[in-house]
């Protein structure tokens, strides 16, 4: 979170109306994001995390600001998106590049959570390494 001296030096004043939106806290009810790596892929059991919906748009929003390639196009919607291993390492790539560049901890904390999971789906050979899907 930015400091008070840097606040006053863009002039910006100081407000508490939009702090929540920095506290993981806030997004604790939200419908989830399941990222998984399905079963019957090369995970014996799978993997998976469970992302809050409005955080996952908040990444899916950076994308689009940032004009990233594939990010933008994997919404968390109800039905169910799959992406090769490819596709997951350019997801890989993306994601990085906006915890690099964001001043938002908890873009950065679903990053580092998320990375793992991606890193495992990127070793995959078949066709469906990795699905998205929203409630």
């Amino acid at each position: 979170m930015e400091s008070e001296a840097y606040r006053r030096a863009l002039g910006v004043q100081s407000s508490d109306e939009f702090d929540d939106r920095l506290l993981d806290s806030t997004y604790a009810e939200d419908e989830p994001i399941h990222i998984f790596i399905p079963r019957d892929a090369f995970i014996p059991g799978g993997a998976d995390r469970w992302v809050p919906e409005r955080l996952w748009w908040r990444l899916v929003a950076l994308g689009q600001a940032y004009q990233l390639h594939l990010l933008p196009l994997v919404p968390g919607t109800t039905e169910r998106r799959f992406l090769n291993a490819q596709q997951v390492s350019t997801l890989c790539e993306e994601v990085r590049f906006l915890a690099g560049v964001v001043n938002d901890g908890l873009v950065a904390h679903m990053v580092a959570d998320l990375l793992p999971l991606l890193g495992a789906a990127q070793q995959g050979s078949t066709d469906d390494v990795l699905c998205i899907e929203g409630a």
